[in-house]
């Protein structure tokens, strides 16, 4: 009797561990920011973005739609003439991808696609349009404006010609109401948790998912429920916001982060370059990947440098690029001056004295003659079929250099979203806490007639591990054995 209990204590035991393994982990929903302080509109909307980053939204008094089901929406339908082909369209998307949209109670999360997750969203919000706020009240042909911009004047939106200035006949024919929220440029909502009711959003049924400090459920058609902030969690969330790798940094400030180029924006996220770091100190690789001293034939650019010719040199921008040999192994060599149409650009730098893995090509940054220069070879690993799995992977440090655009990967424990770049990624900038566990060690001089310890072995005693040190002795750890095996 005593023997089938315990064996049904057992088989409950197990399966409760397996069920506590099986339960998966709330997701984190990614989100894009958008440009605090900037507006987007339509006859029905007046939105804001604010300094959580996410826009909010006033209702406007419109007529939202008409007997056929169609939107009434004259921003969209704006003649601009012969100039812009008839009618005036904006973007094809109804929303930024990734950005939040909050009106009241209700919170819609726009798709990568730029959709909205659900027809309540399309419904409520609609296609929102970018807009250039002036301080006119009336449309002048006297007023300067930005070409194929929008620009708000009263509560009329004008769309700007080539001409540079305002033209009254491309512009909205609305009267002016002064209760019209267009005319309150500080919008700002009342909840300041930003806690919504309604949450939309791209979630696949029955997962779990963590919206900034709330726990949600995904319903059907991609409605979440989602439960109140606890005080611990809100106090999380704002201490979280205190310190991060962006604190003290100047913004669009670019800075080192061990072989990439990094710097952080406005919002706080953090932007770099993808690269994979390597051993620096590995000099056999440093020495193949070093222009070697020959005569280049000077050559019109290849598309791609890994498509040069060996011998050759070209131009690329303001740079001078190599084709070399090296131990049979084709090498592409480029001097890294900032060029005019590059100074933004990540990958258009790197850091002297390092080696890494950038696109599939292994790289060495070095400066000759106060020269900086890239020299690459290709990785034939790449195209392998464990890297190309390695890519859709979660972790940003199985790559080789390049990432896939769009896709969410983790490092330590902040998200980052690979750019359409495919070179480049945006990170949340969040300090992780690394937990050092010390170890107890011990020094154990080692008797004659036992021998000598010969430097670099190792051996076990028990529980614990002892290595051989210069001096003959050994260094161990000092693990209760008993403790450990209770």
């Amino acid at each position: 009797m005593d023997l089938i209990v315990i064996l049904y204590l057992l088989t409950c035991l197990q399966n409760n561990i397996s069920a506590t393994h099986m339960k998966k982990l709330a997701k984190t929903f990614w989100s894009e920011k958008c440009t605090k302080n900037s507006y987007v509109l339509n006859d029905c909307n007046w939105c804001k973005c604010n300094e959580r980053y996410e826009y909010e939204c006033k209702a406007r008094v419109c007529s939202f739609v008409d007997m056929f089901g169609h939107f009434n929406d004259a921003i969209r339908d704006i003649d601009v003439g012969m100039e812009g082909r008839g009618v005036w369209r904006t973007s094809q998307t109804a929303c930024e991808p990734g950005v939040r949209y909050k009106r009241h109670e209700l919170m819609c999360i726009c798709t990568e696609e730029g959709n909205w997750p659900n027809p309540i969203c399309r419904d409520n919000l609609r296609f929102l349009h970018q807009i250039e706020i002036t301080d006119k009240t009336k449309p002048s042909k006297k007023h300067k404006c930005a070409p194929t911009k929008l620009h708000l004047i009263g509560c009329n939106v004008c769309y700007c010609p080539s001409s540079g200035h305002i033209d009254p006949e491309m512009c909205t024919k609305h009267t002016c109401q002064e209760d019209d929220p267009i005319f309150d440029r500080d919008i700002s909502s009342a909840n300041k948790m930003g806690i919504a009711e309604e949450v939309y959003a791209q979630c696949k049924q029955n997962d779990r998912y963590k919206l900034g400090c709330q726990n949600c459920v995904c319903l059907r058609n991609n409605r979440l429920l989602c439960g109140n902030c606890t005080h611990e969690e809100e106090a999380t969330n704002r201490n979280s916001k205190k310190q991060s790798m962006c604190s003290g940094r100047k913004i669009n400030k670019i800075f080192k982060k061990e072989c990439n180029l990094c710097y952080c924006r406005e919002d706080g996220v953090i932007h770099c370059s993808v690269r994979k770091c390597l051993n620096k100190n590995n000099k056999k690789l440093k020495r193949q990947l070093t222009v070697a001293k020959a005569d280049y034939t000077l050559v019109r650019s290849p598309f791609y440098n890994q498509d040069c010719e060996i011998g050759t040199q070209y131009k690329r921008d303001c740079n001078t690029c190599y084709c070399f040999e090296h131990d049979g192994i084709k090498i592409f060599s480029c001097t890294m001056k900032r060029c005019a149409n590059t100074v933004t650009d990540l990958n258009a730098n790197c850091i002297a004295n390092t080696v890494y893995e950038m696109s599939c090509q292994i790289c060495h940054c070095y400066i000759d003659n106060n020269i900086k220069f890239q020299a690459c070879r290709i990785n034939e690993q790449c195209e392998s079929k464990k890297a190309i799995k390695q890519m859709r992977s979660n972790s940003l440090k199985t790559l080789h250099g390049y990432c896939e655009p769009f896709h969410v990967y983790k490092d330590d424990c902040n998200s980052c979203k690979c750019q359409e770049d495919g070179k480049s990624v945006l990170c949340t900038a969040d300090l992780c806490n690394k937990v050092n566990k010390s170890v107890s060690v011990e020094i154990i001089p080692v008797k004659k007639d036992l021998g000598t310890c010969p430097k670099g072995y190792s051996y076990k005693i028990d529980c614990n591990v002892c290595f051989c040190l210069n001096n003959g002795n050994a260094i161990c750890t000092t693990n209760n054995c008993k403790t450990l095996l209770n």
